[in-house]
């Protein structure tokens, strides 16, 4: 095997080096208000994950319906969906005078 950056082979003890843009992403890590947004949001994201989750399962165990699975479910996405569009269209035509 050998590493692109200097074509020379590599032994099996030697440490694979990392891209140096890799590491310079890497880097934002050390802000602490950085680490505790992209912590508190992926917290964030999971619960709303599992909160699909039990809603399906819910509907399932009311009912035994995929149907009703999937009505539930879309009774979700579609409003998300549609205020999306329209917010974002609002914001790209009304500028912030912050």
């Amino acid at each position: 095997m050998t590493d692109n950056s200097n074509s020379r082979p590599l032994d099996a003890d030697s440490p694979v080096s990392v891209h140096p843009s890799l590491r310079k992403a890497a880097g934002i890590f050390r802000n602490r208000h950085f680490r505790l947004l992209w912590i508190s949001s992926a917290i964030g994201f999971t619960g709303m994950q599992i909160q699909v989750i039990a809603r399906a399962l819910l509907a399932w165990d009311l009912t035994e319906s995929f149907g009703a699975v999937g009505a539930v479910a879309l009774s979700f996405v579609l409003p998300m969906f549609f205020f999306t569009l329209v917010r974002g269209s609002l914001a790209d035509r009304f500028t912030s005078e912050t």
